[in-house]
């Protein structure tokens, strides 16, 4: 299986970059999604808190029903662990959802900017 990255090597006339460099154009095109991505991350905290509450909201459940166990205990229970779920599921599809969009526009925008097809030509930037 070496002959797989056989003449990959690096050319002489390949482009250098920094990873300072590439973050900062890469920034550029994420900079007009800057509010969609704040709201990616506020759901991606939501999610986690969501995952970190069930098992906690178990645990002590389990240990208030194995002293008194009451229906309305027992329902409350159910409640509980349904809300944290359906919430985490729900904050987990709105941020594969919004961060779907984001990267599917900034890499239509990459794109459009080096198949520059309103100019009639080509041009890489």
């Amino acid at each position: 299986m070496g002959f797989v990255m056989e003449g990959l090597d690096a050319e002489t006339y390949d482009r250098k970059y920094d990873d300072k460099a590439l973050v900062r154009r890469i920034g550029r095109y994420f900079r007009p999604k800057l509010p969609m991505m704040i709201f990616v991350a506020s759901m991606i905290l939501l999610n986690a808190i969501m995952d970190t509450v069930l098992p906690i909201v178990l645990a002590r459940s389990i240990d208030s029903l194995s002293l008194d166990f009451t229906t309305q205990a027992a329902v409350t229970l159910s409640a509980a662990i349904l809300v944290s779920g359906g919430m985490s599921w729900l904050f987990n599809y709105f941020r594969q959802s919004y961060t779907a969009r984001a990267v599917s526009d900034v890499v239509l925008n990459l794109r459009e900017d080096v198949f520059d097809f309103r100019a009639g030509h080509v041009v890489l930037r």
